[in-house]
């Protein structure tokens, strides 16, 4: 199988890829930070995960999170070579070059494997509104009554005799009409309406946490083994 990822279109997809990033399998396995960056492919140092430096295609590398490359190998992938004596090793740059197939081990030949899986509970909180509180200003109409004390001139109208004294002689002005004009005032109360804060009202709201019961049916799987030859047994 030919190779095509080079490192140059593989800075363009992940530009901080970088040596000393830390290497980890798609089943979250520590393999070791990276070494040495080449054309074609880049090498794990030894010491973590494999006996020797291992070389790894880019095409390999499932994504980069958190400065951490995760491979799209299960540890179980690799499992072969964490053993030195493997012979995979002295083909291994043509292995990653896809030159050749690496071969598994005769213990792991013919090996199946059965999934068992298990349901767990899983929570999740959604936020719901359960209602609505308003605030609202009514205005009421009220008549109110009070009394202002004002001030009102009025005439007042004294007589005294003359005095003889004034001698016989005709005053000035007298028998002649006269007219005297006296202006009279009085204080008149004019009534105007201004607004006045009395109070202010503050609302906030605040929570409150409490604990909620959560309960759910799971399934989980269980294997029997069972041996046709002991059936054939029991039935001869």
């Amino acid at each position: 199988m030919a190779f095509e990822m080079r490192l140059k279109d593989f800075l363009s997809r992940y530009p901080d890829f970088s040596q000393g990033q830390k290497v980890r399998s798609s089943d979250d396995e520590n393999l070791g930070s990276v070494q040495e960056l080449q054309d074609d492919l880049f090498v794990i140092e030894k010491g973590f995960f494999f006996p020797k430096d291992f070389a790894v295609r880019y095409e390999d590398v499932k994504e980069i999170r958190d400065g951490t490359v995760y491979l799209n190998l299960r540890k179980e992938d690799l499992q072969e070579w964490t053993n030195p004596s493997y012979a995979g090793w002295s083909n291994i740059e043509e292995i990653n070059r896809g030159k050749l197939r690496a071969e598994p081990r005769d213990e792991y030949r013919d090996r199946y494997s059965i999934p068992v899986s298990e349901e767990e509970l899983e929570a999740r909180k959604t936020v719901h509104e359960t209602g609505k509180v308003k605030l609202k200003k009514i205005v009421h109409t009220e008549y109110k009554h009070f009394t202002v004390p004002v001030t009102k001139e009025e005439i007042r109208i004294e007589r005294s005799p003359g005095s003889a004294e004034a001698g016989t002689g005709e005053r000035a002005g007298a028998f002649k009409e006269e007219e005297i004009s006296i202006p009279l005032t009085e204080e008149r109360v004019e009534v105007s309406k201004r607004p006045v804060v009395k109070e202010e009202i503050h609302v906030s709201k605040e929570q409150r946490t409490e604990q909620q019961p959560v309960s759910g049916m799971t399934r989980k799987e269980e294997v029997h083994v069972e041996d046709e030859r002991e059936k054939k047994k029991r039935a001869g």
